[in-house]
């Protein structure tokens, strides 16, 4: 299916994993091209592929080559995760992809942010990389957002309660938060009865639980990548901040900016200034292939 949009067309495509999982992404094509190979688009937690679709069409037209945006695994049941899901099973996944498409530049969202640089950190200079909102656990800043009874009530099946621990938690919905409990899981159940974003997070809410423990359990420090831009929204959440600052602290060829007046989900709005930003770094700042990648 081919779809008209503002500066770009969305094709259909998929890409298959090693083990057969077969991964739906949406490719953006901008009607203006400027000859530059694709970007990967890495979406976040709870959301898939098609809650991009406001934002994607600007960052295509902007970069001027095809922007790929893929389901990650744990969307629903016909995208399984592994028994032994970690963050290196998402990196491959996005290796996979980033190879097959043969992209030059990967954006990633909140958790697609942390996929980013854990796959920049094991393969320098392969593409260049900006992230919006990363999320890291660096000193055990998560822990305190972490609610145990968030995976209670998943593994009972009670998804209003589920989302609502997972929304006052992590505070990525603003105000919204901060509403109590009860208020949260009416909130939650209406967004699922009513629109097709609610019926997909619900969907997620199982492997969104596994992402989030995979940040918390990582056993230990990671290869960070060297160069790169890490954005974060204004109104985002603090502990995004904390990952950014980390990052750029031990790691001076990353920079970072605040979008201001922006929360979270930025990237998930029709922001044209957002994906100016995003594409203007990737243009003027090309991946530098290290001898490993010029070797493979």
């Amino acid at each position: 299916m081919v779809q008209q949009l503002w500066g770009a067309r969305r094709l259909a495509s998929r890409y298959v994993m090693p083990d057969g999982v077969r991964l739906p992404a949406d490719v953006y094509v901008p009607r203006r091209q400027a000859g530059r190979a694709p970007l990967v688009m890495v979406h976040g937690t709870l959301v898939s592929r098609r809650d991009y679709r406001s934002f994607a069409p600007f960052l295509a037209a902007a970069w001027g080559g095809e922007v790929i945006v893929y389901d990650r695994r744990g969307r629903d049941e016909r995208l399984p995760q592994p028994a032994e899901f970690s963050l290196a099973t998402e990196a491959n996944d996005l290796d996979e992809v980033t190879l097959r498409a043969g992209a030059a530049g990967v954006v990633g969202h909140s958790f697609g942010g942390t996929v980013t640089l854990v796959a920049a950190g094991r393969r320098p200079g392969a593409w260049s990389w900006v992230t919006y909102d990363a999320a890291l656990n660096p000193d055990g800043v998560l822990a305190g957002m972490w609610k145990p009874e968030f995976r209670e009530q998943i593994d009972a099946g009670h998804l209003d309660a589920g989302w609502a621990l997972l929304v006052n938690g992590l505070g990525t919905a603003g105000l919204v938060s901060r509403l109590p409990l009860p208020a949260l899981q009416l909130a939650g159940r209406a967004l699922s009865d009513t629109l097709p974003i609610g019926r997909r997070m619900y969907q997620a809410l199982p492997g969104s639980l596994k992402e989030m423990e995979s940040i918390l359990a990582q056993p230990g420090p990671f290869p960070l990548p060297t160069r790169g831009l890490m954005l974060n929204g204004g109104f985002s959440p603090a502990y995004f901040k904390a990952a950014t600052r980390f990052v750029t602290s031990t790691q001076p060829g990353v920079h970072r900016r605040t979008a201001p007046w922006l929360m979270h989900n930025g990237p998930m709005l029709p922001l044209p200034h957002l994906a100016r930003t995003m594409a203007h770094w990737l243009v003027e700042h090309p991946a530098v292939p290290t001898p490993d990648i010029l070797g493979q």
